[in-house]
């Protein structure tokens, strides 16, 4: 039996009773996007559900690129849209940040460290949700004793995500 027809079928009796929309998130693409093969199979996975009549299927791919290829496949709807966020504010690289360091590790998170990561008002930099999760999960997941070198070593480079930080 075929996979793709099995899983559209499972898909509209059980999720979208062939009327409701079926949302496909596809997140961090840069993570794949890069291996040709994998960009076509994945493409060839999208091809087979609109071709077994999932015409309820929505896509949404995330990164920090584009993905022209996905974009162009056979059998991709024509309602493609690009949409380039807008990089954090201040405030709000602070608050993921802080969110995230007492998430991970409590109190022992240093609330100063959700600043050195967010950067200063005058910094001319972009603040990327990746760019600031990463600087966390460096910082949280380092022995106590080497977190504040970690700290220091992101205030001295900064978090700009046009620059190699990621």
């Amino acid at each position: 039996r075929d996979p793709f027809a099995a899983f559209v079928e499972i898909i509209r009796e059980h999720a979208t009773f062939g009327e409701r929309a079926f949302l496909l998130v596809l997140d961090t693409m840069e993570a794949v996007q890069w291996d040709s093969l994998a960009m076509d199979k994945l493409a060839s996975l999208l091809y087979e559900f609109q071709a077994k009549g999932l015409d309820e299927l929505k896509v949404v791919a995330c990164g920090r690129a584009d993905v022209p290829s996905l974009r162009r496949a056979k059998g991709a709807s024509n309602s493609k849209k690009n949409m380039e966020l807008e990089p954090l504010q201040l405030q709000e690289a602070r608050e993921l940040a802080e969110t995230l360091g007492r998430a991970a590790i409590g109190q022992e998170w240093d609330s100063s460290w959700s600043s050195i990561i967010a950067g200063a008002k005058e910094d001319e930099v972009r603040r990327e949700p990746l760019a600031v999760r990463v600087a966390v999960d460096l910082i949280t997941r380092a022995q106590p004793e080497g977190r504040v070198g970690l700290v220091n070593e992101i205030a001295d480079s900064g978090l700009d995500a046009n620059r190699d930080f990621i």
